[in-house]
C-alpha cells in the first residue's frame, strides 16, 4: 500500500511513497506543485506586464529563481516606450537586480522570493518525510522477514508442483505403478 508500482531510483522528489498513504506527505507535495505552478504562471504574467516577450523565469542552485531579460530585449522595449512617449519605466519598480550576465540581467521580486522559499522549504520537508516514511516501511518489512521467507518458499514449491502438473497433463505423463 505504501510503495508505488514503479518506485524512483532517487529519494526526495515525493514520488517514492504512493499518494494517499501519508496525508502529511501529500500536503507538502501539493504545496510544492502549487508554488511551482504559480512560478510557471509568473512568466506569462510578467511578459504581459512588461511587454517583453522574451522574458524568462528560471532557476539555478546558486541564485535560486530569477526573471531573466536579455540586454537587447530590454533596450528594444525602452526604445519602444521612448518612441511612444510613454512616461512609465519598462521594468516595474519591484524588480531587483540579482545577477548581471554578458547578454542578460537576472532580476528578483519579493513575490518570487516568497514563492521560492515556499518551494524550497516544502521540498526539504518533503524529502525528510519521504526518507522517514521509507525507513519505517523498511523496518516494518524487516520485522516480518522470517514469515516472508516461509511464504516465498511455500509459494515457490506450489509454483514448481503446478508447473510440473501442467506439463504432465499436456504431454500425457503418468506415474508408473
Amino acid at each position: 500500500r505504501a510503495l508505488p508500482d514503479d518506485p524512483p531510483s532517487v529519494l526526495g522528489n515525493g514520488d517514492a511513497i504512493r499518494p494517499g498513504f501519508a496525508p502529511e506527505l501529500d500536503e507538502h507535495d501539493r504545496a510544492v506543485r502549487e508554488a511551482r505552478a504559480w512560478i510557471a504562471g509568473l512568466e506569462r504574467q510578467e511578459r504581459q506586464r512588461t511587454g517583453i516577450r522574451t522574458l524568462k523565469v528560471g532557476y539555478n542552485r546558486v541564485f535560486g529563481y530569477y526573471i531573466e531579460i536579455s540586454t537587447s530585449a530590454l533596450a528594444a522595449a525602452e526604445k519602444e516606450r521612448a518612441t511612444a512617449a510613454e512616461p512609465t519605466a519598462v521594468l516595474p519598480a519591484e524588480y531587483q537586480v540579482r545577477q548581471s550576465l554578458a547578454n542578460a540581467t537576472r532580476y528578483v521580486t519579493a513575490q518570487l522570493k516568497e514563492a521560492e522559499s515556499r518551494v524550497l522549504g516544502a521540498q526539504e520537508i518533503l524529502a525528510h518525510l519521504e526518507a522517514d516514511l521509507l525507513q519505517r516501511i523498511v523496518a516494518e518489512v524487516a520485522a516480518h522477514t522470517e514469515a516472508l521467507r516461509e511464504t516465498a518458499a511455500a509459494s515457490a514449491y506450489v509454483d514448481v508442483v503446478t508447473t510440473l502438473a501442467d506439463v504432465a497433463v499436456a504431454r500425457g505423463f503418468v506415474r508408473p505403478v
